[in-house]
């Protein structure tokens, strides 16, 4: 309602951020942009205004996100951070947001929240850009990280040979934590991790999740949502 730049401003600078981001430094090569969460509601705009562009939507299930953003029985900073923000976009996808009862949300439902807003968000930019845009389960990807890797290349226009996916694989980005790569970290430390965090939280896990189950059964839009994005973890004898 008060926005600090003009629509005009804002389109100038989006533009020159994106001219930025879309730097190459060798013939060849493709520029990559490893987007934050909350920048969800850019995936539209940023195809559109570059048609020659794709975007691989990542995103985890729900169980995963309350495992992962509930620690010691109390939200991630990131929750509460943008808890109003997220739940203003929540509303805005909602058939009857009067009757969601999301006016004073407790903490397993923020969190909640947060992840709804972000893949309702993934969803309607799947429908808008569907042969620009790849969806992708990181809980299914960690059981299956080759047969992965060779689809989101591909869908890029990456190499995808043998000897590129096995070096990526093997090589230290999966082995590191990516917010601090000193830091050692792997698809099993995240699981025996996740673990530990739901024995810990199960309580407000469990809450969560019963909370969307019932939310989403009030609200048809949410529906086709959780079809595409779903709430609970792939099997772990599944490939995704």
């Amino acid at each position: 309602p008060d926005p600090p730049i003009s629509p005009d401003d804002w389109e100038t600078i989006f533009d020159q951020l994106l001219s930025l981001w879309s730097r190459s430094y060798r013939p060849g090569q493709t520029a990559l942009i490893k987007a934050t969460s909350d920048c969800s509601n850019l995936i539209a705009p940023a195809l559109t205004a570059r048609p020659g562009s794709r975007a691989v939507l990542m995103y985890v299930s729900l169980e995963s996100y309350l495992a992962t953003m509930i620690v010691d029985g109390a939200p991630r900073p990131d929750i509460e951070g943008h808890a109003k923000t997220r739940l203003g976009d929540l509303l805005g996808f909602l058939d009857d947001p009067d009757g969601a009862g999301l006016n004073h949300p407790g903490p397993a439902h923020r969190v909640v929240i947060s992840w709804l807003s972000g893949v309702a968000c993934l969803h309607h930019a799947r429908i808008a850009l569907a042969d620009r845009v790849m969806t992708l389960d990181f809980d299914a990807f960690l059981q299956n990280s080759r047969a992965g890797l060779r689809a989101a290349a591909q869908f890029l226009g990456l190499p995808d040979d043998d000897d590129a996916i096995t070096g990526a694989i093997e090589g230290p980005v999966m082995r590191t934590y990516a917010k601090a790569p000193d830091h050692p970290y792997t698809p099993a430390s995240r699981s025996a991790q996740l673990a530990e965090n739901y024995a810990r939280s199960s309580g407000l896990v469990d809450e969560g999740l019963r909370w969307a189950e019932e939310l989403i059964s009030r609200q048809g839009s949410l529906q086709e949502v959780v079809e595409r994005f779903p709430i609970r973890r792939p099997s772990e004898t599944g490939t995704g």
